[in-house]
């Protein structure tokens, strides 16, 4: 396809080369314009791409087409017409096919082909161009961009029979070992692939690019690319197995576009006559001011540049331009461009300008205000820290500083040890600067680079981070090793800690180092490509402090290992009941014999698991402490292990046993005893007669209280109290 570009390109510029530098003239060109192109045809589909043959027909109106317009807008109707060409050079298998498909002679004998096909297409298309006129009428080049709609009528034929040989007829071409070696098509794409002679019609959008040069005053010579989307993956006939992407057609061309005469333009209704004989009005045109900016602005550069165009004038001295104190100021008018420029130092505070023209028609005017202020660079000082080289013992370090003569975030850059930051807070009121900042060990340098329109301004300090720590590796994918996958390429990651950039981190796999790897904010990422069979993976990190290494391993098969999802049980590391039910998801195998559960290092029997659901739901006898439970999930592709732990904290209600007797005595010294269990300490027990608190010993279970008895009726009351209830006893 470069070949394309290059011919096609090389031809543009030779025929510019002998073209002269040729205006726009806007004033005599109509709006409506007609063009003819010619160029290459290429595709991007399942099928190798050959370059073929194009031609078209454009017309269109421009709007917003005069001096001194940014930007002009084409809308045009588009013809085109050509042929697309694919020929793949390597064989496609062939199998499954039914006698109606056009490739079903191939699938017996040899039992492959190689896909080609002619594709002819008809395209009505209505099309939105945007050109960027301030470069065109400055210099006569022409660059746009365009999109548009539309319908394409589309054949698509294949090459398949041979009939070189006429009395023998057309026969499948003999493809041998040498593949396409020895075969000579006879071009005749005499099949229809989709087996029909019709036209396909469908609705396509496209987008497209073009720089075009005026060659003269109304005729333009360019280039012009453009690609359309199909919306569908059948423009070769060849639809992919697993569809990536739909099919484009792409047509490159060079053009010559036209205008047609227009006579001079009419800026307004207002037109007065400067003559009248023999009731022949002569018209001539209103002068008109056309301003490229706003006319109201603020600036801080003493010397001031202006240009703008005008309409209707036909020399300088119908031109006036007047400043603050009512005096002519010289400008420069170009009557080719209709562009006045001049060039005025300003004075402090509010400058104005008057323009006025006139002719024998009319006269126009405008006043442009503009805002002269000293211009004034960045300053700012750190307040965080306050002077060079302070000392740290936190990695993390909150960065503040303050800055004057900034107006927004974009004006600043934050770097840290030479790295540009963006992520830090910027207050365009009072121009505080913030950021929390992770030091490497040692020295931390910083610089900020603050710039508005009259200047840059740099300021630096620095942090020292005095911690040593040896570098650490945590996988994160795969997070266990041996796990297996059916995609050679594969995506690795790691954190790291202690390690400060990519030249402190070497990885390999299958001892071969890796050196594409990216390195950010702690975390090792690489796309790494597996061999089939097992791959093994080495991290070693290194930092002033030590070093470390680890190994993890993936297995490639190219088959869907089984994967385990817990629904329960992350979470619950403490349960005060014996029996938990445990639900997870298991996929990828075939049934429950390939699952097995494991409490405490034992395998358990009876796995529940529903093989239309997925799921399963396992009752579990804990005992007393720490669970561990094993999930373990394996077909021919691999494994999955899912491993978690559940502590069952065995709570029982304390039980109290009076031992003492509670008859009428006629002693008033008495023992109050009891047995008390599931209580440790005598922390959780209280003792009361009649209401009030006693003391007590409470040693290996028995509570003995001596007291001495009141007249009457001593009730006792004895309480026992611990996390899982309480019980009381009279």
């Amino acid at each position: 396809m470069k070949n394309i570009y290059f011919s096609l390109l090389f031809l543009s510029l030779s025929l510019l080369s002998f073209s002269q530098t040729v205006r726009v003239d806007y004033d005599n060109s109509s709006k409506w314009f007609l063009g003819i192109n010619g160029g290459g045809t290429w595709h991007s589909t399942d099928v190798k791409y050959q370059v073929g043959g194009g031609w078209g027909l454009t017309l269109g109106k421009s709007y917003n087409y005069n001096y001194g317009r940014p930007l002009t807008f084409d809308i045009r109707g588009r013809y085109l017409n050509g042929n697309w060409y694919g020929q793949d050079k390597d064989s496609t298998a062939l199998s499954g096919l039914t006698q109606d498909n056009a490739l079903y002679g191939y699938q017996s004998t040899p039992g492959y082909t190689y896909h080609n096909f002619k594709s002819n297409i008809h395209r009505l298309a209505l099309e939105l161009a945007i050109h960027l006129n301030a470069i065109t009428q400055r210099t006569g080049w022409d660059p746009y961009v365009f999109g548009g709609v539309g319908i394409t009528w589309n054949q698509t034929k294949g090459n398949l029979s041979d009939s070189s040989e006429i009395m023998l007829g057309a026969d499948p071409y003999s493809y041998g070992p040498n593949g396409l070696g020895g075969i000579t098509y006879d071009n005749s794409y005499e099949t229809p692939l989709d087996g029909y002679e019709k036209y396909n019609v469908n609705f396509m959008p496209s987008l497209g690019f073009g720089l075009g040069y005026h060659i003269g005053k109304r005729t333009t010579f360019g280039i012009e690319h453009k690609t359309t989307f199909t919306l569908a993956d059948n423009f070769d006939a060849v639809q992919s197995t697993i569809r990536s992407k739909n099919d484009l057609y792409h047509y490159t061309s060079l053009y010559l576009q036209f205008r047609f005469w227009g006579g001079p333009h009419k800026t307004n209704d207002n037109i007065n006559s400067n003559s009248n004989i023999n009731n022949f009005n002569n018209p001539c045109q209103t002068p008109e001011i056309i301003l490229t900016n706003v006319n109201t602005f603020t600036v801080t550069n003493s010397l001031y540049n202006l240009e703008f165009y005008v309409q209707g004038v036909n020399a300088s001295n119908e031109i006036q331009i007047l400043n603050n104190d009512n005096i002519p100021i010289l400008f420069n008018y170009n009557y080719n461009t209709r562009k006045v420029f001049f060039q005025s130092t300003l004075k402090q505070g509010m400058n104005q300008f008057k323009i006025n023209i006139k002719n024998k028609c009319g006269s126009d005017n405008e006043i442009i205000s503009v805002f002269y202020e000293t211009c004034k660079v960045p300053s700012g000082n750190f307040t965080n820290p306050a002077a060079a080289n302070m000392s740290t013992n936190n990695s993390s370090y909150l960065l503040n500083a303050v800055v004057q003569n900034v107006q927004s975030k974009s004006d600043v850059k934050v770097f840290v040890n030479n790295f540009l930051i963006s992520d830090f807070y910027f207050n365009n009121v009072n121009g505080l600067i913030q950021t929390n900042l992770q030091l490497q060990p040692g020295i931390n340098t910083i610089k900020l680079e603050l710039s508005n329109s009259c200047g840059n301004t740099n300021l630096e300090s620095s942090i020292f981070y005095n911690n040593c720590v040896s570098p650490t590796i945590n996988f994160t994918n795969p997070t266990n090793p041996g796990i297996t996958v059916n995609k050679s390429s594969f995506a690795f990651s790691s954190k790291v800690t202690s390690i400060s950039n990519k030249n402190q981190i070497n990885l390999s796999i299958n001892g071969l180092n890796v050196t594409e790897f990216t390195f950010v904010n702690g975390t090792i990422t690489a796309n790494l490509n597996l061999f089939q069979g097992q791959n093994n993976i080495v991290i070693n990190v290194t930092n002033p402090c030590g070093n470390s290494t680890q190994q993890t391993m993936v297995i490639l098969q190219s088959c869907i290992p089984p994967t385990i999802q817990l629904l329960n049980g992350q979470s619950a590391t403490k349960v005060t009941s014996p029996i938990f039910n445990l639900k997870s998801k298991i996929e990828n195998i075939e049934n429950k014999q390939n699952i097995s559960f494991k409490l405490n290092n034992v395998e358990l029997t009876n796995v529940n698991y529903n093989q239309s659901t997925k799921l399963s739901d396992m009752p579990l006898n804990l005992t007393p402490g720490v669970n561990t439970i094993q999930i373990v999930a394996s077909n021919e592709c691999g494994v999955d292990i899912e491993t978690l732990n559940i502590e069952y904290y065995n709570c029982k209600t304390p039980t109290i046993s009076i031992t003492s007797s509670s008859t009428n005595v006629v002693n008033s010294s008495y023992n109050l005893t009891a047995l008390i269990s599931e209580i440790p300490s005598s922390s959780g027990i209280t003792v009361t007669r009649n209401g009030q608190n006693l003391g007590f010993s409470f040693i290996n279970g028995q509570l003995i209280s001596a007291v001495n008895l009141l007249p009457g009726i001593n009730t006792f009351v004895i309480k026992a109290s611990n996390e899982c209830g309480t019980d009381n006893e009279t």
